[in-house]
């Protein structure tokens, strides 16, 4: 369980009135040894220039239409060059076919042309409709580089 999570469940079964930075400083001060030990690393090998893309959704919370009062679910689309560390972040409304193709499109026009890799962080945490073209992706990757 995650700092914030547990913040956020104090504040709202508890009535914590403490904001989250103060928090998470008496977390750090208190508890150092369980913060080292939730800290992750993840080693990959170095990248070259325009060679992967690493690419995940992300969820952010719900959002409000302030037209319709309808509450959704926003997500958001990263992509992250690990060479450069340059990170392209978009939210994006829906989890579909068009909202992938426009997040990617734009990802690439951002970053100025297409990595020969890209690297899916959870391709189960993809939508259905292009899950099984995800998970496909990340075993051609382990196997053999990905022409753009």
């Amino acid at each position: 369980m995650t700092v914030s999570t547990i913040h956020q469940r104090l504040r709202d079964e508890h009535k914590l009135k403490v904001p989250i930075s103060s928090f998470r400083r008496w977390v750090h001060a208190a508890l150092p040894e369980e913060v080292s030990r939730s800290q992750v690393t993840v080693l990959r090998d170095e990248a070259e220039p325009g060679e992967e893309a690493q690419i995940d959704y992300g969820f952010l919370g719900q959002w409000t239409n302030p037209r319709t009062g309808k509450r959704h679910r926003a997500w958001t689309f990263v992509m992250v060059l690990p060479c450069s560390r340059h990170m392209f972040v978009r939210p994006v409304p829906h989890l579909d076919q068009h909202a992938w193709t426009e997040a990617h499109v734009a990802a690439f026009r951002y970053s100025d042309g297409v990595p020969r890799r890209l690297v899916p962080d959870l391709p189960r945490a993809y939508p259905a409709e292009f899950r099984a073209r995800a998970i496909a992706l990340v075993r051609a990757g382990k196997e053999q580089k990905i022409s753009a």
